[in-house]
């Protein structure tokens, strides 16, 4: 099962105990093959063949832990994304040659979140509600490898410094052609496409 062999490659480095890794597996593969709640997943694990598969009893699998876990996968964000990004390569002969990035705003209810912030510009229509901005790049083929998350009320022209940067750093990457929603279009952020060199 490929997912299964990502999430052993992901999670199964570095100094956070056997346990924490595999709850880590069990959320990454229910997220792509039944996405839900985190609560939802859990109850999933139990009626699914993966306890067998990663011999995790079911007793040891529940929201409690999964939703501990969350904190450990920002951690390894950025391996994550050099992961992905390697196979979405492999997948194209080696050579990515287009990325198509687009953002989207997420509203929610809660006090918590400290990047949460209210926007009149918001995608939802909820401008009463407060709200995060998520970034996403994918190849031609639609297959994600980078992300990142946004304080609710930033526009989303200010984003394509942080992320051609970001994304220059993390990846390595050689020249692309970047392709943007009309969001992203003004002269500033075509002249930083370019002083980046991308």
């Amino acid at each position: 099962m490929e997912i299964l062999a990502i999430s052993n490659n992901i999670f199964s480095r570095g100094k956070k105990t056997s346990p924490n890794r595999r709850n880590s597996k069990i959320l990454t593969i229910n997220r792509c093959v039944a996405p839900g709640s985190k609560l939802y997943g859990t109850e999933w694990y139990k009626d699914s063949i993966l306890a067998k598969m990663l011999k995790i009893t079911k007793n040891k699998v529940n929201d409690d832990k999964i939703y501990r876990e969350l904190e450990d996968i920002e951690g390894l964000r950025e391996r994550i994304q050099q992961y992905l990004y390697k196979l979405v390569k492999q997948e194209q002969g080696g050579k990515i040659n287009l990325m198509f990035c687009d953002i989207t705003t997420i509203f929610f209810y809660g006090e918590q979140c400290e990047i949460g912030e209210k926007n009149q510009n918001t995608k939802d229509n909820r401008p009463d509600e407060k709200q995060i901005v998520l970034l996403l790049l994918t190849d031609e083929k639609g297959l994600p490898f980078y992300w990142d998350i946004y304080k609710g009320n930033m526009a989303d022209v200010k984003t394509v410094e942080k992320t051609v940067e970001d994304v220059k750093r993390l990846l390595n990457l050689e020249k692309v052609l970047l392709i943007f929603n009309r969001g992203f279009r003004s002269e500033d952020n075509v002249k930083k496409i370019q002083g980046a060199k991308l």
